[in-house]
């Protein structure tokens, strides 16, 4: 009813000016109100087409199969993304087998029905499962590294290879065992891609390449959050510029407001998705100037209230 009376009241305003003879009057308000809707809008589009392209973070399953002449039934290993590490460069990756078909597929966490050796490898290091027969089928976590550098956050990306190979083991002889992967590529905070690379050796096993970034709405949110770091850096200068040539009074009031700017900073800085160690590109570019910033302006606050001395 309020926002209702408040319309009626402003269209009545507008039509008596009208009335009046003071059509000019309302022109630049018209403008500005036309301005201000087209730049909502246009940002509105971008919104909305920037997460259109982006699209939303899905989770999926992917199979590889390799390309074997040799007998016997393949060996299914389930390969599950577990974590990234950028700190560390470092990917997790746990591998689980099955050897047998159960009713509804592959039947993990069962008893091995051969004895086998797997070996997982990321081209620099490499480590070795054994599956014995009649035995429970085991876990087994690697830890494979990745090519990247987390100072180009939140557009940081990350490249990494998994090569997976099996072989029978006596007693029924040593001789290449044809894989078959299922790869699980859900990770929180990130978007992984596994991709079969094609080997020019003769020695078996598969080849996966992972290709890794943060997803669209988390570069979004980080960019956000260091875009409301620039308006707060800007604003606390623009105000303690007016208050430094004595277009604005200097009041204790902006002392505070600056003060609480200094501590919000870090705060913003703390929440960002997966925020990196202070130090990035990003924070060079963007929260330790802005913290400067809003330094400069409370000191500057402070040097204009002292320096006005006590109130008449």
């Amino acid at each position: 009813m309020r926002v209702w009376r408040c319309g009626t009241f402003t269209f009545r305003r507008l039509l008596t000016m009208f009335r009046a003879g003071r059509a000019t009057d309302v022109t630049p308000v018209r403008r500005r109100a036309v301005l201000l809707g087209a730049v909502l809008l246009i940002v509105t589009l971008c919104y909305f087409v920037f997460f259109a392209r982006t699209g939303a973070v899905v989770s999926r399953e992917q199979h590889f199969s390799e390309d074997s002449q040799s007998p016997g039934r393949p060996l299914d290993v389930y390969v599950d993304v577990l974590a990234i590490d950028p700190i560390r460069q470092s990917m997790q990756v746990r591998l689980d087998f099955a050897t047998v078909n159960g009713a509804r597929g592959a039947h993990f966490f069962g008893n091995a029905t051969r004895n086998a050796s797997i070996t997982i490898s990321d081209g620099d290091m490499e480590r070795g499962v054994a599956l014995q027969r009649n035995q429970p089928l085991p876990s087994a976590d690697f830890m494979a590294d990745i090519d990247g550098a987390v100072s180009h956050y939140p557009f940081d990306r990350y490249a990494a290879r998994s090569i997976i190979r099996a072989y029978d083991v006596p007693p029924t002889g040593r001789g290449a065992v044809p894989v078959r992967l299922t790869v699980w590529d859900g990770v929180s905070g990130w978007v992984v891609s596994a991709t079969s690379v094609r080997r020019s050796s003769g020695d078996g096993g598969i080849e996966l390449r992972f290709d890794i970034h943060r997803p669209g709405p988390l570069v979004f949110f980080a960019c956000a959050l260091y875009v409301v770091m620039i308006v707060i850096a800007v604003s606390a200068l623009t105000i303690a510029t007016l208050i430094f040539v004595g277009l604005r009074e200097g009041e204790a009031m902006w002392m505070g407001a600056f003060t609480a700017m200094v501590f919000a900073l870090p705060a913003l800085r703390t929440v960002l998705p997966g925020a990196p160690p202070v130090g990035v590109f990003a924070d060079i570019l963007v929260f330790l100037w802005a913290e400067l910033a809003v330094a400069i302006a409370l000191v500057i606050s402070v040097v204009v209230w002292a320096r006005r001395g006590p109130a008449a």
